[in-house]
């Protein structure tokens, strides 16, 4: 008997955009998202955050234009409520918070905000919101054998000389989960 899970909304955050930019693999995030059926949401905020030095890649630019990537904004009311409790949390980590929080239909159509950025995650796990990074994006990439081991490693390696710091246990699980 298959099991149907509901689709799984995706909020990306400003992070994960310049991540993949940097290591040259957006194309792995619309690859995941295609084969495991999630709805992208890009925040206006995110966009606004991510482009201030360089453009969207192209992948994603194309997405947007074909709608496999739907760009969204939070209600004021929300986005205000939460930058005045929580002033260490940039535009796009408060915009992807405020969307999620704002979603009424969270109970049948679960909502995730895929980030790295540690105050928003602070954030999320004090109220309910489920916030996922890029080393497991990469790890679901290569189990579904959409990347290989040696390319998801590599892609490691890229991370960390543009300054990403895994935890110890979370590049160690990294590892680990690669075939």
């Amino acid at each position: 008997m298959t099991r149907n899970f509901p689709t799984l909304n995706i909020v990306l955050d400003t992070t994960i955009i310049i991540s993949l930019r940097q290591i040259g693999c957006s194309s792995i995030l619309l690859d995941v998202a295609s084969a495991k059926k999630w709805n992208l949401m890009l925040p206006v905020e995110v966009r606004t955050e991510a482009t201030r030095r360089q453009p969207l890649a192209n992948e994603l630019l194309n997405a947007i234009s074909n709608g496999k990537i739907v760009e969204a904004s939070s209600r004021q009311l929300t986005f205000n409520t939460i930058q005045s409790a929580h002033r260490n949390l940039g535009k796009g980590e408060l915009d992807a918070i405020s969307i999620v929080t704002d979603c009424l239909d969270k109970s049948y159509k679960p909502y995730m905000i895929l980030s790295d950025d540690n105050q928003a995650r602070k954030y999320g796990l004090r109220h309910g919101i489920k916030f996922v990074g890029i080393l497991p994006l990469i790890s679901i990439g290569n189990n579904l054998r959409l990347i290989t081991k040696v390319k998801a490693l590599q892609y490691l390696t890229q991370l960390k000389k543009n300054n990403f710091c895994p935890t110890l246990i979370n590049e160690r699980a990294f590892r680990y989960s690669l075939t």
